[in-house]
């Protein structure tokens, strides 16, 4: 796979007119049918070298947020939206989407189409948020090491952290002061003996684990 992301490159980056190849491109990235790749080019960002994969919108019509109805009316198209990509050949790598904007002529109204590739008012690709969500299972890695491999500041690791705890229970975000744990026999199919983790001041179960082993 890697291989053939390689070849992909360097025929996007020499002929963008390689209809075919560009498009594999462009599903490799898990871009959508929505998504058209224009051209690929190589540049700086600071003192690295980077990649910059120009990206288009392909919709025709789109429903207007304020009265519900549909439009293939489009007032202009916006200048390219710059977003984090996750890196190419460990080269940091970057998707400049251009986006339309449409006018509902039975409302007036003019609005920006959504896209599935970014988050609203994000500057980072929904790829590299689940890439970073990823990198945060891993307890070996710290949250600096985290945020220089995906190109991001330390805060946006923070904040993606909190937006992906946000539903978790209070004991599992801010452990209590005391906790105890202990083991008991489960016979599960993942092992002989479970793990409880406990809150004994306020006797609560925190947490029942299948078994005993670290990587659980």
């Amino acid at each position: 796979m890697i291989e053939l992301f390689y070849h992909l490159f360097l025929y996007a980056i020499i002929d963008t007119e390689r209809g075919a190849e560009v498009d594999e491109l462009r599903k490799i990235m898990g871009l959508g049918n929505g998504y058209k790749v224009v051209k690929i080019e190589e540049g700086s960002d600071g003192k690295v070298k980077a990649k910059y994969i120009h990206v288009e919108t392909k919709s025709s019509k789109c429903k207007c947020p304020k009265c519900g109805k549909y439009t293939k009316s489009v007032h202009d198209r916006l200048k390219s939206v710059k977003l984090k990509y996750v890196k190419a050949f460990e080269q940091v790598t970057y998707v400049m989407l251009s986006k339309k904007r449409f006018i509902c002529h039975k409302c007036n109204y003019k609005f920006t189409e959504p896209v599935t590739i970014q988050g609203e008012s994000k500057s980072i690709s929904n790829k590299v948020e689940q890439k970073i969500l990823i990198d945060l299972r891993n307890y070996n890695l710290s949250l600096k090491y985290i945020a220089e491999e995906n190109n991001v500041s330390d805060n946006t690791i923070r904040n993606i952290l909190k937006e992906s705890m946000a539903n978790y229970p209070e004991h599992v975000i801010n452990l209590p002061r005391v906790i105890s744990f202990d083991e008991f026999k489960a016979d599960t199919k993942k092992g002989k003996y479970a793990f409880v983790l406990n809150d004994p001041i306020h006797k609560k179960v925190l947490d029942i684990l299948p078994n005993r082993k670290k990587n659980t």
